[in-house]
This record gives structure tokens, C-alpha cells and sequence, in this order.
């Protein structure tokens, strides 16, 4: 079973639970993660913008992560959220069958 391994900045903890609880119910993620608020610094219009935000890992399959793609400009505030996938190399084999068995495909 091919893991990803996604991340996705979130702008609090409400938006954080709404889109775990969201993506885990439909079936597109196994298990999301939220890790506590980080400052990121990045250029957004032209400017350099400083902000608190929580990271979440998503543990998902392709078609998982497609999925939550296709919707994340409708469920996501930012209007241009970051989600980014790696293939997860070394999943042990029960973690990657829980995985594969929770996303519904």
C-alpha cells in the first residue's frame, strides 16, 4: 500500500479540528495530526507576513490526497492554503494496511 505523508498550515485550532474531522469522516485520510502553533514567515503579495499557524499531517493513500486536493480551495480559509505530499518510505506493513484500509477510495 503506497503512504503519503501530507502537510497542510491551518490559521487556529477550530479550522484545524473542522478540516481533520472533515477529511477523516469522508474517508480521504486515515489520521490527521495538528502540531502546535509555529510562526511562518513568507511573501504573500508582495509583502513579508509573519503568522501563527498549526501544521497538520495527514496520513493518507493518492487517492486520499486527490481527494482532499479537489477540495480544498471549497473547505480551506487561505486562499491559497499550502498542501504538499511525500510517499512515506519504511511504513511498517500494519500501519500502511490501517492506512490503506481507512481511506476510502
Amino acid at each position: 500500500m503506497s503512504v503519503l505523508l501530507c502537510l497542510c498550515t491551518v490559521p487556529n485550532t477550530g479550522v484545524a479540528r473542522r478540516l481533520a474531522t472533515l477529511w477523516v469522516r469522508r474517508g480521504h485520510a486515515a489520521c490527521v495530526t495538528m502540531l502546535p502553533p509555529a510562526l511562518s514567515t513568507y511573501r504573500w503579495k508582495g509583502k513579508v507576513e509573519n503568522s501563527k499557524e498549526l501544521l497538520l499531517l495527514v496520513k493518507t493513500t493518492p487517492v486520499g490526497a486527490k481527494k482532499i486536493r479537489a477540495a480544498l480551495k471549497k473547505d480551506h480559509p487561505y486562499e491559497c492554503p499550502e498542501w504538499l505530499e511525500f510517499r512515506a518510505a519504511g511504513a511498517l506493513a500494519a500501519y500502511a494496511k490501517w492506512i490503506g484500509d481507512s481511506v476510502k477510495i
